[in-house]
């Protein structure tokens, strides 16, 4: 067995040393494809690629080497130009087995299930017989139901039901205070929620607009205009830095 492998080596190497010199000498030379293949045999993808992108530019309609080209790269693991050349080939010769085969390895990879069936379902109606296909098609549908139940939206959670007051309620209070808009500030202070969050972001403030408000009242027996609006010009100053926070 060995000595037939070693035979096997030995000629490989002589005939790209022949495809190699003879296409030195005849660059439109249509040897470049077995060549070609003959790096790819031998596990050097990369080389195969740049012949056969060399030797297509002389005859781009070599559907033969296009197909090599996205063989080869499909085995550098470049499935993006494998996919682009296979393309080209199964569009062009339809019952290209190998090419659609090998396309639909690259869609599965790719997640893109639809498209890998398709091509087997393609390969199906040229070989009906063939059963390994037919087990391929039998895992494709599996997974693509799988597919399907893995990207389904979950069901909407339900609405929480707020049973608790929110802390603190931003009132949006301009500087120019109306009776009405005075009025709301006013709710806003006998709102013990409210006025507790305030009073433990800015405890000194609240401290003193709470003595400032008292004093009046003690005075006057109610809060006036004047007093009102410039609490409310404070107060609307801690609001934005709450809101900040």
């Amino acid at each position: 067995m060995r000595k037939k492998r070693q035979k096997r080596r030995d000629i490989d190497s002589l005939l790209i040393f022949y495809y190699s010199k003879i296409l030195r000498k005849k660059a439109k030379s249509f040897l470049f494809l077995p060549l070609a293949d003959m790096y790819r045999r031998k596990g050097m993808p990369e080389l195969s690629v740049q012949i056969c992108l060399r030797g297509l530019k002389v005859h781009p309609d070599y559907m033969s080497a296009r197909m090599l080209l996205g063989l080869s790269y499909y085995d550098c693991e470049r499935l993006d130009d494998a996919e682009r050349e296979l393309r080209v080939v199964a569009d062009s010769v339809a019952d290209n087995i190998l090419a659609r085969r090998v396309l639909s390895d690259i869609y599965r990879k790719k997640g893109k299930i639809d498209d890998a069936l398709k091509e087997i379902e393609a390969i199906i109606s040229i070989a009906p017989n063939n059963k390994n296909f037919q087990v391929i098609r039998e895992g494709l549908q599996k997974l693509l139901i799988y597919y399907q139940e893995a990207v389904k939206p979950d069901a909407a959670p339900e609405p929480e039901i707020q049973t608790k007051k929110s802390k603190l309620q931003i009132v949006r209070i301009p500087d120019e205070m109306s009776s009405k808009e005075t009025d709301a500030f006013e709710n806003l202070l006998d709102d013990d929620e409210a006025f507790e969050e305030i009073e433990r972001l800015f405890p000194s403030k609240i401290e003193n607009l709470s003595g400032n408000v008292s004093q009046q009242i003690n005075v006057t027996g109610n809060i006036n205009s004047d007093v009102k609006i410039d609490a409310v010009k404070i107060l609307n100053g801690w609001l934005k830095n709450i809101e900040k926070k």
